[in-house]
């Protein structure tokens, strides 16, 4: 809530991805809601420890994922290998 305050206040929407479909007054409001919303995703650190519990459960074994990856965490945990 610390980064998106002021959007929330205005718009009452509920978690993140929400305000992606949110009608905003301006496009610059809507840029800054984008752009705050980008350091978040990619700069704030995991909140739970859900991949790191995938991660240990999964170890070395081959698998397939498939994932929206939309808060990019998952290719944080598991980079693709070449």
């Amino acid at each position: 809530m610390k980064h998106m305050r002021y959007f929330y206040d205005k718009y009452h929407f509920e978690g993140i991805f929400s305000g992606f479909y949110t009608r905003f007054d301006s496009k610059e409001e809507h840029w800054a809601f984008m752009l705050e919303s980008l350091k978040m995703i990619l700069n704030i650190p995991p909140q739970k420890p859900t991949y790191e519990y995938l991660k240990k459960l999964i170890g070395n074994k081959p698998v397939h994922f498939v994932t929206t990856n939309q808060d990019t965490l998952f290719k944080k945990f598991f980079p693709r290998i070449k």
